[in-house]
C-alpha cells in the first residue's frame, strides 16, 4: 500500500518526521521542486508490532512532497501513523492529518530503487591453459 501527498511547511527550520507502523514500513520525503532527489528516508521494515523510526531534516518553507509505503503481515492490530516536530508545530510531535494524503496502490511517483549489490571481483587471475 502507498500513501501519497503534500506537506507544506511556513517555517524554515529543522524538523523531526516519524513513521510508527505494525509491519514494514518507509516513508520518502522529497523537495517538491527536486522531485527526483530524496531528501529523507526513514525505514520501518520488517514484521514487527507497533515500532517508530525517525529522521531528521532542515527544511526550507515551501511543499515537500511525501510517499509513504508500507505492508501488513497477518494478524488483527493494523497500525500506520505519520508524525512530525518542528517550528511549525510548536516542537510537539503531531499527526499528519489523513486528508493530504492520497491512498494508492499505484506507484504517485517513482520509489527509489534498493541499493544494487555491488558485483565481486574475482581476484584469483585466470591462467591460460598451459
Amino acid at each position: 500500500m502507498r500513501w501519497s501527498g503534500q506537506l507544506q511547511i511556513h517555517k524554515t527550520g529543522r524538523y523531526q518526521f516519524q513513521i510508527a507502523s505494525t509491519d514494514g514500513s518507509k516513508l520518502y520525503i522529497r523537495d517538491a521542486f527536486k522531485p527526483a532527489k530524496i531528501a529523507l528516508e526513514v525505514d520501518n521494515d520488517g514484521i514487527h508490532a507497533l515500532r517508530k523510526a525517525e529522521g531528521t531534516l532542515v527544511v526550507n518553507s515551501q511543499k515537500w512532497n511525501i510517499l509513504i509505503e508500507c505492508f501488513q503481515d497477518k494478524g488483527d492490530k493494523k497500525s500506520i501513523e505519520f508524525l512530525y516536530m518542528g517550528a511549525q508545530t510548536k516542537f510537539a510531535m503531531v499527526p499528519v492529518p489523513v486528508r493530504v494524503m492520497e491512498a494508492s496502490f499505484a506507484n504517485p511517483f517513482k520509489s527509489p530503487e534498493p541499493p544494487k549489490p555491488e558485483k565481486k571481483t574475482d581476484k584469483k587471475e585466470k591462467k591460460d591453459d598451459e
